[in-house]
């Protein structure tokens, strides 16, 4: 690297060290001499010798200065270094760059660190917002790439390197000449590419200096083989081992007349149509990005002694790698959306990032219930200790209803209740036509139940998951059509013909015991132990520990109408002796919390309410129980459910006063109960209610009071409801330690809003309201709260201070008449004012003589 010239820039900034490489020049680290800060300065490459590459720069610089979000660094100022050449000062965005992650996220699974689908669609979901934004200002990137997107420490994303960016306002286009000639000049294969530096990369510590391409035109080099290992986005997927061979000029940004890198450049880039380029190549190279976030490689890749001239062409064409193709598991639909993304034909894609983050998130609400089952089914597969008691009943040891203890219903019969019959060793259930008994066990969508029964009379049960006639339910029926099967099926409605004729999903003959199949005869099924599950979309039974008849059902019946369970039999008698009864517990917890949590931040409310109600459920009493509760209520609230959102912040603070989020509940409380009512009363009765709060719920809720307090103050000045809701706020930190910062902190904020509604009183000359003004004040003042800066006088005060002054000519009595106060802002801006008020009255010669030694007015303003 050549020496840095020590000079300042600008007369403030100090070079330090470079720091990366972009499209147009070198970036180095500075430092700030006036505000002390760190700050990033980009020069122009001195072996830029092309007008064009020159403008280009400043076209770059009008760019980033034009763009302001927080995605995009911010551009302080242009200006020269000491050697002459062209540079502009921005902000120092530090992190790690996406290609960086990506190459980190190979040979990591979920477990350890890998992403999950969830989180990498996340990611992408922030990068669209901020192209979205330059789009909305008419600007497009041309050279968007993992290595020109930076990550921060705290979920920080900015796209930097808008050394390519067009502003589609110009009509000036960047192509000239013969582009088929410059297509040679560039990539054909007797000479090596162009390569300009690609990437601005500012390590997380710091410290150092890295590159990732030379300034210089260099040849191509030897392609290099990278093995990866790399666990699929959707987590907990089988791991595959691949070799993945990319190409370093395949990922560096080359500029001449084809503006790129060819591995993210659109069809359109390949083929030199500059003319063409507008929001939709952006939207090619942001697909590019997903893929490779997805499969940490990308769509068209350069192989072993392969030019680039060989790769553009396979671009221009559209010949790439389908996502189906590298993952062989990813949903239909994020294909479909790639596929729309990186559609040849710019008129084929997405219009807009908006469109594009749309269809994701869409995706997002689909995959949901998918990917928790998902993770439910491997973990189960893994842990049998997932499943936990619910509750377990033997009647043979101890008589009683047990968990039947609502009454039966039936369908084509009269209904017929259970009886305990402590002479058989059980309850005793059934009769004509199909006699129904909920089990009243609360459980979630997963659920287990074992139950040991005998058939006295009939050859017929029905066990009943995800609901009871007149709901929707899952059947799984021992000795089906006179005893002859065992059948899994789905009554979509409660209606009889339904109920008694439901969808089969499957069967299978049923083998009694020591016999083939039977389907000559009814026969009686005797002593039974059968063991019914559903877990997700998958539905098993099992019975006498024989082979399980499972099935998959693609649009499973799930929720909160789909929770509960019934024992039935069909023309038959029956003595239940045993159940137990499981439901879904710890190894699941944190996939679907987690779900639930990425759902509520892609603003998917509903979805994420259904996902933290079935996490509810399923593992209720526990910590994360009373989190995810809260995160409920955090989601109604976001979605516009008020009512129910206070229903539910109120039970979990009856239930959970005791937990640390209960502070944060209250407070959420407290801010609904003041919306809605539009009473600072209620909100403070809230929060008083519950002793429990703490001194930090009050003064965080004051001072989340004192914004809106003030601004009632500018508005309408204090009348006597906002004299009351001080009160208020008196009484909320009574007591507290911090009581005296709270005060003035307060203090601080009326006083700056107390004066600007007595400046516009006074503007107004409104006598009678001002002298009201001041009677609020005092009662400010004897609640406690100091206001500054509010004792400004009228112009007919003015009048009569002059009178008594400046007749007199005595400079002490026109110095006291100017109220000094040394050291307050507020005092040193009434003592101007009074200052300027009695020299419009006339009384410049009295004020001069008085702004004598220490009254210098200078020295004052200071």
């Amino acid at each position: 690297m050549p020496a840095v010239d020590q000079e300042l820039i600008n007369g403030r900034y100090r070079l330090r060290r470079e720091i990366g490489r972009g499209t147009t020049g070198a970036v180095y680290s500075a430092f700030d001499e006036t505000l002390g800060r760190e700050v990033a300065i980009k020069i122009l490459d001195p072996s830029v010798a092309d007008p064009r590459l020159a403008g280009r720069f400043e076209r770059e610089i009008a760019c980033t200065a034009l763009l302001q979000h927080p995605g995009i660094v911010t551009v302080f100022e242009a200006g020269q270094a000491p050697d002459g050449r062209r540079c502009y000062v921005m902000g120092l965005a530090r992190g790690r760059t996406l290609g960086e992650h990506i190459d980190k996220q190979r040979g990591l699974d979920e477990g350890n660190g890998g992403m999950s689908l969830l989180e990498r669609i996340g990611l992408f979901l922030k990068l669209l917002q901020i192209v979205e934004y330059a789009h909305s200002r008419h600007v497009v990137h041309r050279d968007l790439k993992p290595g020109n997107i930076m990550l921060g420490a705290y979920g920080e994303v900015w796209v930097l390197d808008w050394g390519l960016a067009k502003n589609l306002r110009e009509e000036v286009g960047e192509l000239e000449g013969d582009a088929g000639q410059a297509f040679d000049q560039l990539f054909g294969e007797t000479g090596g590419p162009k390569r300009g530096a690609a990437t601005v990369i500012l390590p997380g510590d710091g410290s150092g200096t890295q590159r990732t391409a030379a300034a210089a035109p260099a040849p191509a080099p030897e392609a290099t083989a990278m093995a990866a290992t790399m666990r699929v986005a959707a987590g907990g997927e089988a791991t595959r081992t691949h070799s993945s061979r990319t190409h370093l000029g395949a990922k560096q940004t080359h500029h001449g007349e084809l503006l790129g890198s060819p591995a993210y450049m659109s069809p359109e880039q390949a083929a030199g149509r500059a003319d063409s380029v507008d929001r939709r190549t952006d939207i090619y190279a942001l697909g590019v990005i997903l893929y490779e976030i997805l499969t940490l490689r990308t769509p068209c890749e350069l192989e072993p002694g392969e030019p680039l001239s060989a790769l553009t062409d396979r671009v221009r064409l559209g010949q790439r790698v389908l996502l189906s193709a590298r993952w062989p598991d990813a949903p239909r639909g994020l294909c479909d959306i790639l596929e729309w993304a990186l559609a040849t034909d710019p008129g084929d894609r997405y219009p807009d990032c908006e469109t594009f983050a749309t269809e994701l998130r869409t995706l997002l609400g689909q995959l949901a219930e998918s990917y928790a089952e998902h993770e439910r089914l491997r973990m189960a597969r893994e842990r049998e200790g997932a499943w936990s008691p619910a509750g377990e009943w033997d009647f043979a040891a101890k008589p009683g209803l047990g968990p039947f203890s609502e009454p039966g219903t039936a369908r084509r019969a009269e209904p017929v209740g259970q009886v305990m019959h402590p002479e058989l060793g059980g309850l005793l259930v059934g009769g004509w036509g199909l006699q129904i008994y909920p089990l009243a066990v609360p459980v979630g969508d997963d659920v287990r139940l074992e139950i040991e029964f005998d058939v006295r009379h009939g050859a017929e049960v029905w066990l009943m998951l995800r609901g009871v006639p007149p709901q929707p339910a899952y059947q799984f029926r021992i000795g089906a059509y006179g005893g002859r099967w065992l059948m899994v099926a789905r009554a979509n409605s409660g209606a009889d013909r339904d109920v008694v004729e439901p969808e089969v999903l499957t069967l299978r003959p049923l083998r009694h015991r020591g016999a083939g199949p039977d389907t000559t005869a009814k026969r009686s099924l005797g002593r039974c132990r059968a063991v019914i599950e559903a877990v997700g979309s998958t539905l098993t039974l099992t019975l006498d520990g024989g082979e399980p008849l499972t099935v998959q059902d693609p649009c499973p019946l799930a929720g909160p109408l789909h929770r509960q369970m019934a024992f039935a039999t069909w023309e038959a008698h029956a003595i239940i002796r045993h159940v137990a009864v499981h439901r879904r517990r710890s190894p699941l917890m944190q996939p679907a919390y987690a779900v639930a949590n990425g759902l509520l931040d892609q603003n998917l409310f509903a979805h994420a309410v259904h996902a933290y109600r079935r996490f509810l459920v399923e593992h209720p009493g526990t910590t994360e129980a009373v989190e995810a509760r809260f995160m409920l209520c955090l989601a109604l609230l976001r979605s516009g459910q008020l009512k129910l959102a206070e229903r539910e912040l109120r039970g979990l603070l009856s239930d959970a006063l005791d937990s640390p989020v209960a502070q944060d509940a209250i407070f959420e409380l407290a801010r609904l109960v003041m919306a809605q009512a539009r009473s600072l009363d209620k909100a403070v009765r809230v929060v008083l209610s519950y002793q429990e709060s703490g001194d930090f719920v009050r003064s965080r809720f004051a001072l989340t009071l004192v914004g809106g307090l003030g601004q009632r103050l500018h508005d309408h000045g204090l009348d006597d409801d906002l004299l009351a809701d001080l009160d208020r706020v008196k009484l909320l930190i009574k007591g507290s330690p911090d009581l005296e910062p709270m005060r003035a902190t307060i203090s601080q904020v009326l006083s700056l809003r107390a004066r600007e509604h007595l400046f516009t009183l006074l503007d107004r000359e409104s006598h009678d309201q001002v002298v009201a003004f001041r009677a609020g004040l005092a009662r400010i003042a004897a609640s406690g709260f100091a206001l500054r800066g509010v004792e400004q006088l009228t112009r007919f005060e003015y009048l009569d201070v002059a009178r008594r002054t400046l007749t007199a000519s005595d400079p002490k009595r026109t110095r006291a008449a100017m109220r000094r106060e040394a050291g307050d802002p507020y005092a040193v801006s009434t003592w101007l004012r009074d200052c300027l008020s009695l020299i419009a009255i006339g009384g410049g010669p009295q004020v001069g003589a008085a702004l004598v030694g220490d009254n210098d007015p200078l020295a004052m303003v200071v």
